[in-house]
């Protein structure tokens, strides 16, 4: 790791990429949202300035991970935030794992840094999300792969299941690391799968925001 200006960055993994200690998450504050179809929202104006001017303050100091929720309407302004420093920003992307979503991903954002899918066991459905994901990381359109999972025995079971997996993206605080999350990371330390860790204060419940 390293510290440039204030903020420490680290390696994720073998990808070669140099990620900022701190990130900026996806979820938007529910008084902001409006809906905007089956399980999608949208910011309201005020909401949307509110967000912008935020994730701007946090890239001024050194954040350079943003990552971008579809469900909340986030992938068309987040691209037309970050077009004149897109080369400083990381794009982590978590959507339906389909030719069409990551044609457009990459459309928008030129390229995706990295993509993942959620899932909690691997399944058939994982290993054909997950081909098509390794299909675009050969074409060049995503740099890096990988999974958000909750569970676990997941986590294991992708270190040996996913080929091609570059990293994890787990809930880790002092709820969340559990006893036999030792052996896991271990064993991703060992062969430089990434981490990312997610829910740092158990999505508020550490701190009573829940």
């Amino acid at each position: 790791e390293y510290r440039r200006h204030g903020m420490v960055y680290r390696r994720l993994g073998r990808t070669g990429m140099e990620i900022s200690l701190l990130s900026f998450g996806s979820h938007a504050d529910p008084a902001d949202r409006l809906p905007a179809g089956p399980g999608r929202t949208v910011l309201t104006p005020q909401g949307q300035q509110r967000r912008d001017r935020i994730i701007s303050r946090a890239l001024d100091r050194g954040v350079n991970l943003l990552d971008v929720y579809a469900s909340e309407g986030q992938w068309e302004p987040a691209a037309r935030l970050i077009k004149p420093k897109r080369d400083k920003v990381l794009i982590s992307l978590a959507h339906e794992v389909t030719p069409r979503d990551i044609d457009n991903a990459a459309r928008l954002f030129g390229h995706v840094d990295l993509y993942r899918l959620h899932t909690a066991d691997i399944n058939p459905k994982t290993l054909t999300d997950w081909d098509a994901l390794r299909k675009a990381k050969e074409a060049g359109k995503i740099r890096a792969i990988g999974i958000a999972t909750h569970i676990e025995r997941t986590m294991s079971l992708a270190l040996d299941e996913l080929e091609g997996l570059d990293y994890l993206f787990i809930p880790y605080n002092f709820i969340h690391a559990r006893a036999d999350y030792g052996n896991f990371l271990t064993e991703a330390s060992r062969r430089q799968i990434g981490i990312i860790a997610m829910k740092p204060l158990a999505s508020g419940s550490i701190m009573k925001l829940d």
